[in-house]
């Protein structure tokens, strides 16, 4: 069954498959939000660091078997340069200290238009906003939203309780496909 972890795992997986920016980003991870957010509750995050998360979206019924569902994802960007604003920004054009528009440009280069193997329609991007500086700490931190839209079907506890219970060592599947809408 397509599940929302299944979606930002992908995700994940897809920017970390990518050699040129795990060489520039040694944090690619999934993240309950924003890195200012996971460092005010004490997280470490190495930095240039790329995190994801899913920010949530409007889910509408289709029939009785099933949900239409608008999913937005975020992917974090943070990066840390004392040098200066162009550092921070542009990078100094080498792996050691690359700005926050080259994770960017990265990200964007690999998720938009991608359906990452899963039952989503293709990874729009719809902004690229700056979300917080730190010039003082020479940090910078951008955010990139991604929308898909996929098909979940309704939970029935009675037929999937029953379902699961007759799988020994692995998972029941369902085929989810997506439908545009006309």
């Amino acid at each position: 069954m397509l599940a929302i972890a299944q979606i930002e795992a992908a995700i994940v997986a897809a920017l970390r498959a990518d050699a040129t920016l795990a060489a520039v980003a040694p944090t690619i991870e999934s993240h309950a939000g924003k890195a200012a957010m996971m460092r005010a509750r004490g997280a470490t995050i190495r930095l240039p660091a790329v995190l994801v998360w899913y920010k949530g979206g409007p889910i509408e019924p289709m029939g009785a078997n099933a949900f239409r569902a608008e999913l937005t994802f975020g992917v974090s960007l943070a990066a840390r340069s004392l040098r200066s604003d162009e550092a921070r920004l542009a990078g100094l054009g080498s792996a050691a200290e690359p700005g926050i528009y080259e994770l960017a440009t990265s990200v964007l280069r690999i998720l938009a238009g991608q359906t990452l193997e899963q039952p989503i329609s293709e990874l729009v991007p719809l902004e690229v906003e700056p979300v917080q500086a730190d010039f003082e700490a020479g940090e910078v931190e951008y955010e990139i939203t991604f929308k898909t839209r996929a098909v979940f079907p309704r939970w029935n506890p009675a037929e999937d309780l029953v379902a699961a219970s007759l799988v020994v060592g692995g998972q029941p599947s369902d085929t989810i496909t997506f439908e545009e809408e006309s």
